[in-house]
């Protein structure tokens, strides 16, 4: 399994415009892989040093929702 996550993480680098882009495509299978039900991936900015909400995916829950939240 984690030959295949691995695998499916470089593609999505590989192939993705953005890191956002590349994000969706790889949270569900890295998600999988540590057996949890959300994730999400933080950057820090190229000017301000500030953490910044790049993409969210879970299974159960809207996980946009939970940049918004982090942004306020």
């Amino acid at each position: 399994m984690f030959l295949r996550s691995q695998r499916a993480l470089a593609a999505q680098l590989l192939k993705a415009d953005s890191l956002q882009q590349a994000a969706a495509g790889f949270l569900p299978p890295v998600a999988e892989l540590l057996r949890s039900e959300a994730g999400a991936l933080w950057a820090v900015g190229k000017v301000d040093p500030e953490l910044n909400f790049v993409e969210g995916w879970s299974e159960l829950l809207d996980a946009g929702r939970f940049g918004e939240g982090a942004a306020s």
